[in-house]
């Protein structure tokens, strides 16, 4: 890695592009998990909307980590605060959501907060380029 957080080998690049996509897949596994295996877990905690809420961002965040990774800024400060926000607000929705961890309330609003980061992140970065 480059000392600005890009990648600047195939090694490093490879990894945020394989990381990206797990997070993919977790969004998709946890979707259908929640849809199907977990229907009445969540529709009795009252939760689904949580649920669907969570998946959906971490759906979305995927995407935009693999872009990210596409064009060698994997391990960006942009890519780290997508990864680092999906994991706290996805994951904490999917622990509350799951009656799982009552203190991982907190971690939601962390997590938006680093979304909401990366997106700054990249609305600067495209001012500098544009």
């Amino acid at each position: 890695m480059s000392s600005g957080g890009e990648d600047s080998d195939g090694a490093g690049h490879g990894l945020a592009l394989r990381v990206s996509a797990v997070v993919g897949l977790l969004g998709v596994l946890l979707g259908a998990f929640g849809a199907h295996g977990l229907e009445a877990r969540l529709e009795a905690n009252g939760t689904m909307g949580a649920w669907e809420t969570a998946v959906f961002y971490q759906l979305v965040h995927a995407v935009v980590l693999w872009v990210l990774a596409m064009h060698g800024r994997g391990g960006s400060p942009a890519w780290w605060c997508f990864f680092a926000g999906v994991v706290s607000f996805s994951g904490g929705i999917y622990l509350v959501a799951l009656k799982l961890a009552s203190w991982a309330w907190p971690l939601a609003p962390v997590g938006g907060v680093l979304l909401m980061v990366g997106w700054g992140i990249l609305i600067l970065a495209g001012r500098r380029t544009g």
